[in-house]
């Protein structure tokens, strides 16, 4: 084998195992189950459970700052 074959398959293999190491990195098995995960949340019950959290907030700090005055 020349030492241009040799230079050209070795530089191959390199490049072939970067590409392995990228495709690992991505892990796209791991990233479909998390977004499957995070499409099972309803966003509209987030959202109607933020909301409600935060008038009882206020409703408690209204409360709270009108038996001061009291």
């Amino acid at each position: 084998m020349s030492m241009l074959a040799l230079l050209v398959k070795s530089i191959g293999e390199a490049a072939a195992e970067e590409q392995q190491v990228l495709v690992a990195a991505l892990d796209l098995q791991v990233f479909t189950k998390r977004m499957k995960a995070v499409h099972k949340v309803d966003f509209d019950d987030f959202i109607d459970k933020t909301v409600e959290e935060h008038l009882q907030s206020r409703v408690r700090s209204w409360r709270k700052k009108n038996q001061a005055l009291c």
